[in-house]
């Protein structure tokens, strides 16, 4: 049990170590996250797709790129 505890605790602060512009997401995106305070991907993780949705600039389009970004980080977005 111990174990995944320690894991998880690694897994975060990964997360908090990742800086958005390592996603290599296109510069616009990257502002609009920025322009809405999320730096880290700690901090996007916390937002689900619906919600980054509601970013001025995230279409459709970005958002796909977003969640293919997390993902290929091994994380995903938080449930709607």
């Amino acid at each position: 049990m111990a174990r995944g505890k320690y894991k998880r605790k690694r897994e975060r602060s990964r997360m908090r170590a990742t800086m958005i512009e390592e996603l290599n997401l296109p510069a616009r995106i990257v502002n609009r996250l920025r322009g809405a305070n999320i730096f880290t991907l700690a901090d996007l993780v916390t937002y689900s797709e619906k919600e980054l949705a509601t970013l001025p600039g995230v279409g459709k389009v970005a958002l796909e790129g977003i969640v293919e970004a997390v993902q290929q980080h091994g994380a995903h977005l938080k449930d709607e």
